[in-house]
Parts: C-alpha cells; structure tokens; sequence
C-alpha cells in the first residue's frame, strides 16, 4: 500500500481553494486536517491547514485568494496560529509567495469561471502541487497559461545526518512576476529572507534563523550545452532524473524534496509518465510536468531548462 496520495484534479478560480483544502484533508491517507475554517463547506478564499509530521513538528499552510484575483494564490508557511485562531501566527511565518496559474496579459481575459487543473502527491509530511491554467482561454504563441510547481513539506535527511526534526518544514511556489528591486525582496529575516518562489524557505536553519533562502541542487549539464534530444539515452534506454537536493549557502546539503525528481525536459511531453523498476514489485511510476512558469526553483538551479516529475504510485 502507497504511504502518499495522487490527486488529479480541476477546479475553478472560484473553487481552487476550496478544491485544494477539500482534497488534501479529506485523504485516507494524508494527516493534514483543516484548522480554519471550521468545514471544507465554509471554504470561500482562504483556508490554513495543518499537518503534524513523522518528527512531531506542527506546521500550517494558509492557502488565500485575494480579492479580485483570478490568475493566483498566496501561500505562507508557520507553525502556530494566532491568538484568533484564524491566521498563521505572525512571529515566525514566511512572507505570502505568490503561486500562478496564468500571467496577467492584455491578450487573456480570466473569469473566476476559468478552469485550473491540478496534480497532487502528499503525506503528512509533504505535499508536491502542480497547478496548471486552462490553455483554451490563451492566444499563440501560448505563453500566458502557466504550467507552476510547489512544494510544501518536509526534506528527506541522507543516510547518517544529524537529526533535523525541530525546523525541517519548507516552502516554495512558482509565480507570474518577481519583485522589479532589490528593495522589494522580503527582509523580515534579514538580507537572505526567503522568497519562497525562487528559493526554498525553511521554518529555521541549523541554528533556527527563520525562513532563510534555501536552493536546489541536482546532477546536471551544462544549460547551454549543444544538444539533439530527441529521445531517450542511445545507451541505457532510459531517461536520466536526479533528486532536488536542498542545500544553504552556510548549512550546506541539508536534505532532499520528497518524491519529486528533477530532469531534462528535451524530448519529454509533459504529462509524459516515467517508471522506474518495470514490471518489478518496487515498480514506481512518476509523471512529468514541463513547468513554464517563469518564475520558480528552476531559475535558481544549474538548469533552468529542466523539468519536474512527481511520483504517482
């Protein structure tokens, strides 16, 4: 039996909050449960759900749509709510990142009637989300409806590290827009406050500075390498994927992201699903999403050309 669930699922603008909070609590397997609202069934625009990890770690995520919003999300990340119980905490929580399905463009008209789909993996210790905008609405060259990644969760610790329990929960999105200064950046925490889009941030660092970038690190080429892909290795049959490792420019590789591979997305669609150990008992099979969005973990890795790929079963 699979310890994670798969959800393929669409939704509305309207509705993708509610969609989201509906699925991820309502799992026979999955550990996060809903602390605000009360009901899935008084989910307009916000919802904070919470999961209690493997580690015994609290933490919340609030999943908002702004007013008169229609092409994204905010997302933040604590590890308490506020005395109302009815927000995260402001003492220790990330700055809301921005997660889009859509750019804004004078090209695209968005209606909150306008369709997202999305695919999800989760446990109580993670949840890898992608979320992708409704092409019919877009115009060529097709380059408004964003196909965005996010991850939400715990890292996988390597094989003989220290214990990493007490802050070892982490955020990232991918968005539409970036911030136009350097000024504009998130500075609650420092010069080195995590964004959450282009970065990973984590609850704390080894010492438990709160919510300090983190970047992705994987086995790669050379981004601008010449290259005729057109399918998989001549060699080994195979497409070749790595795992997005986690590291900090002082902490160094802290962990991995959970069930997701990073890879090159050259003679890959997306959607493609890619199985590892065929046939075998360990068979496991994972789907590859060619995200688009111009804004994301890929622009701080070695390779902004690769790809993402969830574990499905």
């Amino acid at each position: 039996m699979s310890d994670f669930n798969w959800v393929e699922g669409n939704s509305t603008v309207k509705e993708i909050v509610k969609a989201l909070a509906t699925d991820l609590v309502s799992a026979s397997v999955g550990g996060w449960s809903l602390a605000y609202p009360a009901a899935t069934s008084d989910v307009a625009n916000i919802a904070i759900i919470k999961t209690k990890t493997s580690h015994d770690l609290e933490a919340y995520i609030k999943l908002e749509r702004p007013a008169g919003i229609l092409n994204h999300i905010l997302v933040t990340l604590g590890n308490k709510l506020n005395g109302n119980k009815d927000d995260i905490d402001a003492e220790r929580r990330s700055e809301p990142a921005r997660f889009a399905w859509y750019r804004i463009s004078e090209e695209v008209e968005l209606f909150d009637w306008t369709s997202i789909q999305y695919w999800m993996s989760f446990s109580k210790d993670f949840i890898n989300l992608v979320l992708q905008g409704d092409p019919s609405l877009d115009v060529a060259p097709y380059s408004n409806y964003l196909i965005s990644y996010a991850y939400m969760g715990t890292l996988e610790s390597f094989e003989g590290a220290d214990s990493d329990d007490k802050y070892n929960f982490g955020l990232t999105v991918s968005s539409d827009i970036f911030f136009e200064t350097e000024e504009d950046m998130p500075n609650k925490y420092g010069k080195r406050t995590a964004t959450c889009v282009t970065d990973i941030g984590m609850l704390g660092t080894r010492t438990g500075t709160p919510f300090q970038a983190h970047l992705p690190k994987s086995s790669t080429i050379w981004e601008f390498a010449d290259k005729n892909f057109i399918t998989s290795s001549q060699w080994t049959h195979k497409y070749h994927m790595s795992d997005i490792i986690v590291w900090h420019a002082y902490d160094r590789e802290r962990g991995k992201l959970q069930n997701a591979l990073i890879g090159d997305r050259s003679a890959i669609f997306h959607l493609d699903l890619l199985v590892i150990d065929k046939g075998k008992t360990e068979e496991k099979q994972y789907v590859m999403f060619n995200i688009n969005a111009p804004y994301s973990i890929l622009n701080n890795s070695a390779n902004s050309l690769y790809g993402i790929a969830l574990r499905k079963k």
